[in-house]
């Protein structure tokens, strides 16, 4: 992510300081802040590059049985895989079998190496469940320290994750806890792990004699120079390559390969700062920073400076993915209202990546850019999709099928980084309600047609013995003691429904409820189809979506 700092400030360190990302690592460890470093090599205690089955792993976790987890032959890994037709919440976890002969190792060092669509840079786990972690045992076995981590994945050829643990004082045994509760493993999505290694470490244990890594893309600009901040201990260094491409449409194209000053790859520029003398039609430039390291020492690359970017905390696994903002109307009367949204990045957008679909069907061949907008000019009216009901009447029974006229806008489309941008919008054709508004003041206080509304509620209201089964006698009773706003954990759509939301109209209450596929559903489609169906119910106040 790049943050442009205030005028003020960039006068005076002309310099715009981003949120590096950081590819193709090898051999670089990050120590706090971001900061690149060469990292260790110790003694192999634990090995698994799953090319055959073997006994080093605990029986799998799986919630509910939902996902498959298997060993894949080639390439060679163990994934992750979700074969369920709709999504739902996943939970799952890998652990190895504690391993010990820790000798006089004072860390731990790992490796995972993984590739797919799931991202483990950020994964939660639920209480003492489904973790990514390292397990710590003393010698009865009880865990001394659980020291949760997160992995690269989220690409599509394998990345290397390399980290380091310092061994708790008691520490006899280890386990690699590998799984989550979150992110959900999606239909369609894979993680695919393809080496986990340990490695025992101690005080003589040295370096890599080399380490390196890409940047991600700059923009070249005339008079741009190239600079670096680094701490290089005696007999270690920094040195870089360069790789510049031309540009298509505001694409970079055409990668050269990584040279030095004398256009090989046999040298490396290592004197500060250097200008950045390119011909004309390069348009975007990499760095690959290399790392030169000596027995236990290793430089520390701060920051590096392209032109008026500076790239610091390498830490940020990749930059934010592009962002949609919508343009055509949640609401609307014309029937053949523009379908619009314009796309921006921290870095470009890769065009050429775009696919557009209405309604499920493929319109990229017809949507025309201009700059970041993007529109479909609809030749014929937006109808009622097939099946769809009419969302006003409430008599009818709700039956699992779209609404009239909401349709979906569904995007793709990646930055020159790779990095993707899928997401589906939704807008309809229709009159917006005219009464029982709710709004927000700016202080926060709820307003009902604009007059305060100070919500005194009760929840879990239903037909019970205690009220006799009966609604009138429930929302009397709740009337009676001042109460205004009702909410009920029942969200099937029937007879009692429907008389459950007059009768609250009836008695002055307002309603706090689910759709018709009740709270925490993950599709916001189907949480619409109801919304669009009871809009302009005069009882309702507001939409239970999640607990």
């Amino acid at each position: 992510m790049r943050k442009v700092l205030p005028l003020s400030v960039l006068l005076a360190s002309a310099a715009i300081i981003a949120a590096a990302p950081i590819h193709d690592r090898d051999g670089i460890l990050l120590e706090e802040g971001g900061v690149p470093i060469v990292r260790h090599v110790g003694k192999t205690v634990f090995l698994d590059t799953f090319q055959e089955e073997n006994n080093l792993w605990l029986p799998h976790t799986n919630y509910e049985h939902k996902l498959k987890i298997e060993r894949r032959a080639t390439p060679a890994a163990m994934t992750i895989t979700n074969p369920q037709s709709k999504e739902s919440d996943t939970a799952w976890e890998i652990t190895t079998k504690p391993f010990g002969n820790l000798g006089s190792s004072t860390a731990l060092g790992i490796i995972i190496e993984a590739s797919g669509t799931v991202d483990m840079h950020t994964n939660r786990p639920h209480k003492e469940l489904y973790f990514t972690a390292i397990q710590w045992l003393g010698a009865d076995g009880k865990t001394i320290a659980l020291v949760p981590f997160g992995f690269l994945s989220k690409s599509r050829k394998p990345v290397q994750t390399y980290l380091e643990f310092p061994r708790p004082e008691g520490a006899t045994k280890v386990s690699i806890r590998l799984g989550a509760d979150s992110p959900n493993v999606r239909p369609n999505e894979i993680l695919a792990i393809s080496r986990v290694e340990a490695q025992l470490l101690d005080a003589k244990s040295k370096r890599l004699p080399q380490a390196s890594f890409v940047s991600g893309v700059h923009r070249l600009r005339p008079g741009d120079m190239l600079s670096w901040e680094a701490d290089c201990p005696p007999g270690t260094d920094v040195a870089f390559q360069l790789s510049t491409a031309t540009e298509v449409e505001g694409t970079p194209t055409a990668w050269t390969p990584f040279r030095g000053p004398d256009g090989s790859d046999k040298t490396f520029f290592r004197t500060k700062p250097f200008s950045l003398n390119f011909p004309p039609a390069a348009k975007w430039l990499r760095y690959k920073a290399f790392l030169n390291a000596t027995g236990a020492e290793s430089p520390k690359l701060r920051s590096v400076t392209v032109g008026a970017v500076t790239d610091a905390n390498y830490e940020n696994p990749k930059p934010q993915a592009p962002r949609l903002f919508q343009r055509t109307p949640a609401r609307s009367l014309d029937p053949k209202v523009p379908v619009s949204f314009q796309i921006t990045d921290d870095t470009a957008v890769n065009w050429r990546t775009l696919t557009v679909a209405l309604d499920g069907k493929d319109i990229t061949a017809e949507v025309k850019r201009n700059g970041d907008t993007v529109t479909y000019i609809p030749a014929t009216p937006f109808e009622p999709l097939p099946g769809s009901p009419n969302p006003d009447d409430l008599s009818q029974p709700f039956p699992d099928a779209p609404i009239i006229n909401l349709h979906s806008c569904t995007v793709h489309v990646e930055d020159i980084e790779g990095n993707p941008l899928d997401v589906t919008f939704y807008f309809s054709i229709g009159e917006s309600p005219k009464n029982n508004l709710v709004t927000v003041r700016d202080d926060g206080f709820t307003l009902v047609d604009g007059k305060p509304f100070f919500p005194i509620g009760l929840y879990a209201v239903w037909k019970r013995e205690f009220n006799n089964s009966n609604f009138d006698n429930c929302f009397a009773e709740l009337q009676k003691n001042g109460f205004n706003l009702v909410h009920t954990y029942n969200s099937r759509r029937c007879p009692d429904f429907t008389e459950f939301m007059d009768k609250a109209h009836q008695y002055g209450m307002k309603l706090y409820i689910a759709s018709n596929f009740g709270a925490n559903r993950m599709d916001p489609k189907a949480v619409l189809q109801t919304v669009l169906r009871e809009r302009n119910h005069p009882a309702l106040l507001a939409w239970y979506l999640a607990d």
